[in-house]
């Protein structure tokens, strides 16, 4: 059904562009154009991330350059620092992480990066 809408979604847009002074077109694009275009570009042409802000962080992989240390707290966390495009961040993970290794970042909560390491396929 998503299919259908975001083809005449398209068929919409294409009328729009082509008649670009019809004001029913253009509400029927808004309506129907929007969400089409959004699941088109999510479906084929893999845009659905974030570009800015701490969201655009979940997914990237870094190098970690120190040593994770065990948590104060007893909870089974690991804690500790990297660097993410210049800047460096709190970071913790439920694994120990060893300078070299790489690691994904899963959240950011709090300023604080969530890690998770990535193991070789």
């Amino acid at each position: 059904m998503t299919e259908i809408f975001a083809l005449l979604g398209f068929v919409v847009f294409i009328l729009v562009v082509l008649s670009n002074s019809n004001l029913v077109l253009g509400f029927l694009a808004e309506k129907i154009l929007e969400p089409g275009t959004k699941w088109f570009m999510r479906v084929f042409l893999g845009i659905d991330t974030p570009r800015t802000g701490l969201e655009a962080m979940v997914g990237r992989v870094l190098r970690i350059d120190s040593d994770f240390r065990e948590s104060d707290t007893n909870d089974g966390k690991y804690i500790g620092t990297v660097m993410l495009d210049g800047e460096r961040w709190k970071a913790s993970s439920s694994e120990e992480l060893v300078s070299g290794c790489d690691a994904t970042v899963k959240a950011v909560e709090n300023l604080t990066i969530k890690l998770e390491m990535r193991h070789a396929k």
